[in-house]
């Protein structure tokens, strides 16, 4: 990988050897990863072998996104893995893992939980609004419900009037403000 040639190519190459290095040695994949420096998009390589982790071994991956670099690197990696939970309907873990999640990256993570969920069974997520763990995580879903129903093809006239009751006021002018470009 020294070919001047490859230079621009070179973190595209390094994520393919690493993806495929952890589906056999995840250890190995995630100490390479962690002693190369961070790209210039800001997200370290370990992501990539979590990401690829969480579709084969969800606990290895839960593991290793608590090893992942701060920031966006650790972001992306509890993101790839809450995409996976949420994918195999376990969603009930993937809340619960939000409490490991540090809390700079909490938000994120759990707007990529509920994203999922209200695009993979949004009846689902409805009917869940009331069990859901806090009044921010209950105004998250039903922000999503309901910028992802614009039209009301999935909920009724009542349902999104009672999704838009659990909306906090930021949520309310999100929604309303998307809602009006369409």
């Amino acid at each position: 990988m020294q070919d001047p040639g490859l230079e621009g190519h070179r973190p595209l190459l390094i994520t393919n050897v690493l993806v495929t290095l952890s589906r056999f040695d995840p250890n190995k994949a995630m100490n390479i990863a962690l002693d190369l420096p961070i790209p210039v998009d800001g997200t370290g390589h370990e992501a990539s072998v979590v990401r690829q982790l969480a579709s084969i071994d969800i606990d290895k991956a839960i593991e290793f996104a608590s090893r992942t670099r701060e920031g966006e690197t650790r972001i992306q990696a509890y993101r790839s893995i809450a995409s996976q939970l949420v994918r195999r309907k376990d969603i009930d873990g993937a809340l619960d893992l939000a409490r490991e999640v540090p809390d700079y990256a909490r938000k994120d993570y759990l707007s990529e939980v509920l994203d999922r969920w209200s695009t993979d069974d949004p009846l689902d997520l409805y009917e869940s609004l009331d069990d859901l763990p806090s009044a921010e995580t209950a105004s998250l879903a039903a922000l999503n419900l309901l910028i992802y129903d614009p039209r009301g093809e999935i909920l009724t006239a009542d349902q999104a009037q009672k999704a838009r009751s659990y909306l906090s006021e930021e949520d309310l002018q999100e929604v309303e403000r998307r809602l009006s470009k369409q």
